[in-house]
């Protein structure tokens, strides 16, 4: 694969909406043979702006079928939308791993549907939504009760979503 003008040329998901500048470094082109349980991948969709960052929990691996190559099929679940995914690539196809990138914060405040993050540096973020789930309504129960919640975000792109969240015991 070659390097043109900061894209890789033959990659599949070059079109990502969500990519920009600091992606590519987060993303390896590997063989689909090298999936493990918990390996985070790219699914593609026939759009390719709606490719999905999944952690793959389940996988399975095919004997050679009529195409001549062994499949293996996946069970993910997406990272950012937590949707359960069902996909299979050829063993010789090149997918895309990606590596999140992990931040920890401190969960000041939550206003219209997002949450107000400090980091160590003493930047604030507002533009992270509460996860809507059980993992949301422990950050908003914490918080009325006046407890220090710290936050774990994982980001891809432009994506970013809350995937731990704990009370930090003073």
């Amino acid at each position: 694969m070659e390097l043109t003008n900061g894209t890789i040329k033959e990659h599949p998901y070059s079109r990502l909406n969500y990519l920009d500048e600091k992606t590519p470094n987060q993303i390896t082109i590997k063989r689909a043979r090298e999936i493990t349980n918990d390996s985070i991948v790219i699914v593609p969709k026939e759009d390719p702006e709606r490719d999905i960052v999944c952690k793959v929990i389940n996988y399975t691996r095919t004997k050679t079928g009529k195409l001549g190559m062994p499949k293996i099929t996946i069970t993910a679940i997406g990272v950012f939308d937590r949707n359960t995914y069902e996909h299979f690539f050829y063993q010789n196809q090149s997918i895309c791993f990606v590596e999140l990138l992990y931040t920890n914060y401190n969960i000041v405040d939550t206003k219209d549907g997002f949450l107000s993050l400090v980091n160590n540096n003493m930047n604030l973020r507002e533009d992270v939504n509460i996860p809507p789930n059980d993992l949301g309504n422990y950050i908003i129960e914490h918080l009325q009760k006046g407890e220090m919640v710290m936050c774990k975000v994982a980001t891809f792109g432009n994506f970013d979503d809350v995937v731990e969240a704990w009370v930090e015991n003073s």
